[in-house]
């Protein structure tokens, strides 16, 4: 009979050590469970008796408007055009900040020169200049991309030049005297060196890629979550306020969630050997 071959993920769930993180994990997010449950519950019970309704609403009216809202389609109508302006205007943001980044962190005299003009943007509130981006670019879509790209430039663009400064410079003249070229300096050295920094910065530049378009859509729009929240603030609508923003909270978990798993993915390097 043929003896049975473990295999890595086997051997790897057989582990003490990972039998122990998987039952650390279960343990901390049952608690994250019974906190959520509790605070539900309490929020129920609370609304009404103790605290009228038309100020904190309920939990079950939530749940009761999220589900006519998803019925209707009215819910993935605006989560989808939130979405869009989203993730186009992040990705525009942190593709001009990336590269911007890496140039002028490689670029002394250059950077010596750009950068204050980029430290005196990056002051400007960018609320205040959203009413120029509806000006320029209307109500539709165009002027919540223009504003959440800029707000997203600025965030990752200074943790990218400071990821790209902090480079090991006895790291690259190493890599050279070996005989790697400019090419291979930067793809073998600098840019898995900075993985940190751009990730760190992305972490923080998504809740604020939805905070851009939600106030965007909520100064000047006619459809998206922004609009939702607004128009129901409008018509004193407790209930519709808190649905909007409990999508809005699942999203920003969600995307929050996606990012931790990218950083994950492009740092599994670090455990090689």
């Amino acid at each position: 009979m043929k003896a049975f071959k473990k295999t890595p993920e086997t051997e790897r769930a057989e582990n003490p050590r990972v039998r122990s993180e998987k039952r650390y994990f279960f343990k901390v997010n049952l608690y994250r469970i019974l906190i959520a449950v509790l605070f539900l519950v309490l929020w129920e019970l609370v609304s009404g008796p103790l605290i009228r309704p038309f100020f904190i609403s309920k939990p079950s009216a939530i749940a009761a408007t999220l589900v006519k809202w998803m019925s209707n389609g009215s819910l993935l109508f605006h989560l989808q055009i939130t979405m869009l302006e989203m993730m186009i205007g992040f990705g525009l943001g942190c593709f001009l900040a990336i590269g911007a980044g890496y140039v002028l962190g490689m670029q002394e005299t250059l950077a010596e020169v750009i950068t204050p003009y980029i430290t005196a943007l990056y002051g400007l509130p960018r609320v205040a200049i959203a009413p120029l981006f509806v000006i320029w670019f209307g109500i539709e879509m165009p002027s919540k991309i223009a504003l959440v790209t800029v707000v997203i430039f600025f965030l990752v663009f200074f943790n990218v030049f400071t990821g790209v400064r902090d480079v090991n410079p006895e790291l690259v003249k190493v890599v050279r005297l070996m005989g790697a070229g400019k090419i291979q300096v930067f793809n073998k050295v600098i840019v898995p060196s900075t993985y940190i920094w751009i990730f760190s910065a992305m972490k923080v530049a998504v809740p604020r890629a939805l905070i851009a378009a939600v106030v965007g859509e909520m100064i000047s729009a006619n459809r998206g979550l922004g609009f939702l929240v607004a128009y129901m603030a409008g018509n004193y609508d407790t209930t519709g306020i808190f649905a909007a923003i409990f999508v809005l909270v699942i999203l920003a978990v969600s995307l929050a969630y996606g990012i931790n798993q990218m950083e994950e993915y492009f740092s599994r390097w670090k455990s090689v050997g």
